[in-house]
């Protein structure tokens, strides 16, 4: 007689734009030794601890950016980290549901 109650699994989309693909190699004493690998191996582990789905993108193509944005749903729970660089770039882009 009970309902069973199915939650949908949560998802986070973190995107990393242009040059942090370097992060660890290029300028360590201004931006520090973490890597890009590391950090996406923490996202992943903290992501797994809470339950959470996350994808992964990194580009250093602006369009490649702007398309796996536009490839989001707008029903999933997504967080989208950009670089401030280009999210002027990306002010007028319009999500719409995947059909």
């Amino acid at each position: 007689m009970y309902k069973e109650i199915v939650m949908s699994k949560k998802k986070i989309s973190v995107i990393h734009g242009p040059n942090l693909n370097l992060l660890g190699e290029r300028e360590p004493e201004h931006y520090g030794s973490m890597t890009l690998k590391d950090i996406n191996s923490m996202l992943k582990d903290r992501s797994s601890e809470l339950s959470i789905e996350i994808d992964i993108f990194q580009s250093n193509s602006e369009a490649e950016i702007i398309e796996k944005i536009q490839s989001l749903t707008v029903t999933s729970l997504s967080s989208i980290l950009l670089p401030s660089r280009i999210v002027q770039s990306l002010s007028e882009i319009v999500l719409l549901p995947k059909k």
